[in-house]
């Protein structure tokens, strides 16, 4: 009986606790149909690698700071942000904005949620990069049009994707020479024959090609509107310029051959977050608004998507022959760190001399000269000429040789110079004949002790 009562009591346990959990999973789902309800089913999701800024862009484009329905250690996050409208009821259109996590697994998921809602023609993708650290900008970019690539491709079928594509290729055309009511056949044999694309885009140019090679096999119309967006632009001014004009060079090649839209933000000035709202509202909910292009301020460049072209990209830089993307910013960086470790070396070396020559003074001071100041006892005792006899001395000390291959391989720490001097106050002393010497050669020459 003791025993059944303890199953019993135990099975009462999980039974509440079960149905507390299933209580909170109906609330949270419930929050988050609440919500996407409220957005009209439109959806914004922000995806790009760790630690680029795409958390900062996510808190600054929504409405409220308490509107997240999923915890922070949440590989995928669900918030809503409200835009300006004149054409609703209530004067504002409210958007879903999702963030996913590193990874193409958390954009998929993002995608399919949209999806649930309506189709992906009602999602923009945002592509957030770092523009601190341009090395990085090649993977950034190709890593990202990747999955989100893949992922479109995974959330929907050959006929939906087709839709997706042609939808995204008149969205580059001008809006004046297709209207609404053409029929499919007529649609198509004026945007093939009438309306090409402008060059490069939708099409892999000779720059893009060179800037990236692993795209070559990709095909560059993804179906999804998609903006990059270059975080963190606050720290422009500290890049080299050249290194600046290089990055919108390739961020503007990169933009027209996929048809996508560009801008420049920073969540601490807050700089062009208007304009990605605009911008979103513009692609989403054909309003029109303020998305006319910005070039003049490096740090705050804004491109819609058709705008740009290869002439006014041309006249930024001219590419270095061969060259990719991958290998633009090497040689730069290369450069830092060796004028960097050229830099600790010498620091290194003068400290090491400064330390050897405050050791001899002390030596000297409680009479005990060094070896190589008594057989040169002929020469003037400067500091510069102890020095230079610490040197030729140190040549024949395995310790000292130690030391100067860690100096040489950048591995020298307060540890390694304090051992390195406790090894040379270790020394055995000067022999009694030695002193001798040293007292009767002081006296001859009328040397004070």
């Amino acid at each position: 009986p003791e025993r059944d009562r303890c199953l019993g009591s135990l099975s009462t346990r999980y039974q509440r606790a079960g149905q507390e959990t299933g209580r909170r999973w109906e609330q949270l789902l419930d929050e988050v149909s609440t919500r996407t309800s409220r957005t009209g089913s439109k959806h914004a999701i922000l995806f790009g690698g760790g630690g680029v800024g795409k958390t900062c862009l996510w808190a600054s484009l929504q409405s409220s700071g308490r509107n997240q329905t999923v915890p922070a250690a949440s590989p995928v996050r669900f918030a809503y942000s409200e835009l300006d409208a004149s054409d609703s009821d209530d004067g504002r259109h409210v958007l879903g904005v999702w963030l996913a996590s590193d990874g193409s697994q958390a954009v998929k998921t993002c995608m399919r949620s949209a999806r649930a809602q309506e189709s992906l023609g009602d999602t923009v993708l945002l592509l957030c990069v770092d523009l601190s650290e341009p090395w990085r900008l090649s993977s950034a970019l190709v890593d990202g049009i990747r999955t989100a690539s893949e992922s479109i491709k995974d959330c929907t079928n050959i006929e939906e994707l087709g839709q997706l594509q042609e939808k995204h290729r008149r969205r580059l055309l001008s809006s004046r020479h297709v209207k609404e009511n053409d029929s499919c056949e007529s649609r198509v044999e004026n945007l093939i024959e009438n309306l090409p694309l402008p060059d490069g885009v939708l099409s892999q140019s000779s720059e893009f090609s060179q800037l990236f090679p692993e795209l070559q096999a990709m095909d560059l119309n993804i179906g999804v509107p998609l903006v990059v967006v270059g975080c963190k632009c606050d720290v422009i001014d500290t890049i080299p310029a050249d290194d600046v004009l290089m990055m919108q060079y390739i961020l503007r090649t990169f933009c027209l051959g996929f048809g996508l839209s560009l801008t420049f933000t920073s969540s601490k000035t807050l700089c062009n977050i208007s304009r990605i709202k605009n911008l979103l509202n513009s692609m989403l909910w054909n309003v029109k608004s303020d998305i006319s292009p910005q070039l003049i301020d490096r740090s705050s460049i804004f491109i819609p998507s058709g705008t740009d072209n290869k002439q006014a990209i041309g006249i930024l830089c001219d590419l270095p022959p061969s060259k990719s993307c991958s290998s633009l910013f090497v040689r730069n960086t290369t450069r830092e760190a060796e004028d960097k470790s050229k830099d600790l070396f010498h620091a290194d070396d003068k400290q090491l001399l400064e330390e050897l020559n405050d050791i001899l003074s002390r030596e000297t001071s409680h009479g005990k000269p060094p070896s190589s100041i008594a057989k040169s006892s002929h020469s003037k005792d400067t500091p510069s000429s102890r020095v230079a006899k610490v040197q030729e001395e140190d040549k024949e000390s395995p310790a000292t040789e130690d030391l100067r291959s860690k100096v040489s391989q950048g591995q020298v720490n307060d540890q390694v110079l304090t051992d390195y001097f406790a090894s040379l106050l270790q020394k055995p002393p000067p022999s009694t004949d030695r002193k001798k010497t040293s007292k009767a050669m002081k006296e001859n020459k009328g040397i004070p002790q």
